[in-house]
């Protein structure tokens, strides 16, 4: 399935999820939204490898978000003036909680330098992204890779605190901003935000969004 066909066999939940993402504001604005993040999503080259690897739903929400989110995107600059006119504009701001969007940041970079790590960490990253892309189940881990599942979850979890080392450093030394109870309260178990973002970043990691090439 092309970028394309996917629009066409999708645009009715497309226009539902940007339309969550706006939350009901600046109704004048909505077509015009959806139009450029579906324009940047067919021209972008990752879509194909979003489409293929199931996660296009979450590519496209993430183009959306930076678009609607952001004071610097492309979108927000050529409407500018509609964004100003608002009185509570800046109230909105402060009511926006990027606590989710920063950890998804923090989660990947933390795989990434486990994936480009020593090779004990690069299994580790491996067997994380996997538990999180077969909805946190232990066994069917195992069953893919042919490893017992005690030994998935002994590596999984041993994993797991390793990265929320490399998370605290990274937030402990001002590259993010973040309360650390968040890492401190998250468990491979827990429904957290913390467990979410992760499952996300585990999904980004696993299709290389981020990657040079």
């Amino acid at each position: 399935m092309t970028p394309a066909q996917y629009i066409e066999q999708n645009y009715t939940e497309i226009r539902q999820w940007l339309y969550n993402i706006t939350k009901g504001e600046r109704p004048q604005l909505y077509d015009d939204f959806i139009h450029e993040v579906m324009c940047i999503f067919l021209e972008n080259k990752k879509s194909q490898l979003a489409i293929d690897t199931g996660t296009a739903r979450f590519f496209l929400v993430r183009i959306g978000l930076n678009q609607w989110r952001s004071s610097t995107s492309p979108f927000h600059y050529q409407y500018r003036d509609s964004f100003l006119d608002y009185s509570e504009k800046e109230t909105a701001s402060e009511e926006y909680d990027s606590t989710e969007d920063v950890l998804m940041e923090v989660m990947f970079k933390g795989l990434d330098t486990m994936y480009n790590g020593t090779e004990k960490m690069k299994y580790e990253a491996i067997l994380i992204t996997y538990y999180f892309n077969n909805n946190s189940n232990y066994s069917e881990v195992g069953r893919q890779l042919d490893v017992p599942h005690t030994s998935v979850r002994k590596i999984v979890l041993r994993g797991l605190t390793r990265l929320k080392q490399i998370i605290f450093n990274d937030v402990h030394n001002g590259n993010y901003k973040l309360n650390t109870n968040i890492i401190d309260s998250w468990s491979a178990d827990s429904s957290s935000v913390s467990q979410q973002a992760l499952s996300n970043a585990s999904q980004l990691f696993k299709s290389r969004y981020f990657s040079a090439t």
